[in-house]
């Protein structure tokens, strides 16, 4: 019989170490995750933000295993964009 309905309580968090610092609400818009995708082992998992894709290795959950650069060149563009309320309109 289940104890509860509610799922309130988090099983497993990963975290970036490399995230850490500052946070704006820019940095939280681009570092949120927009997918993610579970491998066929059941171990590895590939998270998908406006910047990076990111596998994770479910047996260890202090840093990604890979991180893969995807908008690099956008970001100084971002930053104006957002700066300047163009993103807002």
């Amino acid at each position: 019989m289940r104890q509860s309905a509610l799922c309130d309580q988090n099983a497993r968090m990963l975290k970036d170490r490399e995230s850490h610092g500052s946070r704006s609400f820019f940095t939280e818009i681009i570092s949120s995750i927009s997918d993610l995708k579970f491998a066929k082992d059941g171990r590895h998992i590939l998270s998908r933000d406006y910047m990076n894709l990111k596998l994770w290795d479910m047996h260890m959950d202090g840093a990604p295993v890979a991180t893969f650069k995807l908008h690099e060149f956008l970001l100084p563009k971002v930053f104006f964009m957002c700066k300047t309320k163009h993103l807002a309109k």
